[in-house]
């Protein structure tokens, strides 16, 4: 499964590389890539992702998901 999350506050090659790692870590996600100029990530996973578990592998961060659409 695809999909595209709409995020906010990513400045910097860092937000990009920690937004990555975290999401990353989700249980089936096996590829992220952060658009910092567009403020998104593409992410390819083996299972369906929601909206909540996401937020939650970046609380505790300045990054915020706007919208998680499946492509």
């Amino acid at each position: 499964m695809n999909y595209q999350i709409q995020l906010q506050g990513l400045h910097c090659e860092s937000c990009k590389k920690i937004t990555e790692k975290r999401i990353g870590k989700l249980e089936g996600v096996t590829s992220v890539n952060v658009d910092i100029s567009q403020q998104t990530a593409l992410v390819r996973s083996e299972r369906a992702l929601n909206q909540t578990e996401v937020e939650e592998a970046l609380k505790d961060t300045a990054y915020k998901i706007t919208a998680l659409t499946e492509v």
